[in-house]
């Protein structure tokens, strides 16, 4: 391996090892005060090889809300396309339940990245891989809802208009998961009536 490829993989070890100390630390209750000075600090570098990587503690913050949606992008492609469209949906439903419910330390960092004005405000760079993972996501949602039109089970309307449901319904779930709302120890119970609901009003929706 020549030298630039060495560098180019050190370079991005060192970047990991920043991201896994920020996530310990912004994934506390103290989040909002960690600075970046305590991030190389964590991260056992000097505070301006943290800006040779990233340009701020929101940019940080902005590539650690990536790797979750990965891990969730991960989960997401081990669901048997063989299933059919209701069990299908009830599983994407479980997959997000149970990257809230494993990755709790991200808890914090989405929170504060979900809000619309800080994802147009992402850097280039950040902004682009962000982009890139949408794309690969939303084929895999889009294609349940427009597979579960063409057998008939949902109406033939938009897939964009039909998704505002169970997102909506997601979202909710997750809120209570976050506030304590939702009875962990009976998730099967809770992930059907979601799974339910989500499944009756796409096939009432008008």
């Amino acid at each position: 391996m020549g030298i630039a490829a060495r560098r180019i993989r050190e370079f991005q070890r060192r970047e990991r090892e920043i991201l896994q100390a920020a996530l310990r630390l912004l994934g506390g209750d103290n989040w909002q005060s960690v600075t970046v000075e305590e991030i190389a600090a964590a991260a056992e570098i000097g505070k301006g090889t943290v800006y040779k990587h990233f340009e701020s503690k929101e940019e940080i913050s902005g590539w650690l809300m990536l790797d979750f949606h990965r891990l969730v992008l991960r989960d997401l492609r081990q669901i048997d396309p063989a299933l059919d469209v209701p069990a299908r949906v009830r599983a994407v439903i479980r997959v997000y339940w149970h990257a809230h419910l494993n990755y709790r330390q991200y808890q914090r960092i989405l929170e504060y990245t979900i809000r619309d004005s800080f994802r147009r405000s992402l850097p280039p760079r950040l902004m682009a891989a962000w982009e890139s993972l949408a794309a690969e996501t939303n084929p895999i949602l889009v294609g349940l809802i427009e597979q579960g039109v063409h057998q008939g089970l949902f109406p033939n309307r938009p897939v964009a208009e039909l998704m505002i449901g169970p997102q909506a319904a997601v979202n909710g779930m997750v809120l209570m998961l976050w506030g304590g709302c939702a009875d962990t120890g009976e998730g099967d119970r809770f992930l059907d009536e979601i799974a339910r609901f989500v499944l009756a009003g796409l096939a009432a929706a008008p």
